[in-house]
């Protein structure tokens, strides 16, 4: 992974959107690890996943706007990343209400 988070590939910052979205009830579960994992390679996965935990929902948020005009700038790829977004939130094999709620959320944001 690009140590300037100014260089991030969009597979990186897509691995980062996920796991946001997996992590809104407050766990990552196994499941929706695997789902995300069998999308990059796991060098990928293990670096995104320890830039992940050092940042804040502030910081999140923050992040996934910036990339957002940067991968995400068309209808089709948001449409493409917001269906990835309710698989790994199916990973634990029902979206709750926060993960519903979050999944909306992120899908005004990315629009």
């Amino acid at each position: 992974m690009s140590t300037n988070f100014e260089q991030w590939t969009k597979e990186e910052f897509l691995v980062y959107l996920m796991l946001y979205a997996a992590n809104t009830d407050g766990n990552i579960t196994d499941k929706e690890q695997k789902i995300i994992r069998s999308k990059v390679n796991l060098a990928t996965y293990q670096e995104v996943f320890e830039q992940f935990e050092t940042h804040g929902e502030y910081d999140c948020i923050q992040n996934i706007l910036k990339y957002k005009e940067k991968y995400l700038d068309n209808e089709d790829a948001v449409k493409q990343i917001v269906s990835e977004m309710t698989e790994v939130f199916m990973g634990d094999g029902k979206i709750s209400n926060a993960e519903q709620h979050i999944l909306n959320l992120v899908a005004k944001i990315l629009k």
